[in-house]
């Protein structure tokens, strides 16, 4: 067979040039027709790749296939996951400030801001509570009633 392409012989490390005889096996890859081991020249003759263990008394170990992780089928999967968390965790419209961890947090129904206190508490904050029930439970309790 003569090479297509130029190359170097993996016997002997020399290149040869398109157009070159040479002997070729699957597997092997193109080799000098002096440089080439049996079981190339075999194939080649044959026109056939050479299987494993065609050598006497020696095997010729197969080749090692690396398996490939596809990641295709997991995109669609994980993508429709995480949009989903996405809208569950983003879908929080409380409107609300934020309170410290150790203040309440007032609603429309126990939360007078527009009148004058309801009390004074004891760290020196003012209460709006519409009732005194619960009236500066997280200040310290009430220190002066204003109504």
């Amino acid at each position: 067979m003569k090479a297509r392409h130029p190359g170097r012989c993996p016997g002997c490390g020399q290149a040869f040039p398109k157009g070159t005889q040479i002997a070729w096996a699957r597997g092997e890859g193109a080799w000098h027709v002096a440089c080439a081991p049996e079981y190339v020249k075999e194939a080649r003759s044959s026109h056939t790749p050479s299987p494993a263990g065609s050598l006497q008394g020696e095997s010729v170990p197969p080749t090692k296939r690396r398996r490939r992780i596809r990641l295709a089928p997991l995109f669609w999967p994980v993508a429709i996951v995480a949009v989903v968390v996405w809208i569950v965790l983003g879908s929080n419209n409380s409107t609300a400030p934020s309170t410290p961890n150790n203040a309440p947090s007032y609603n429309q129904t126990n939360y007078a801001p527009a009148g004058t206190p309801t009390a004074k508490c004891e760290d020196g904050t003012l209460s709006y509570a519409a009732n005194h029930q619960g009236a500066c439970s997280y200040h310290g309790g009430v220190a002066v009633w204003y109504r």
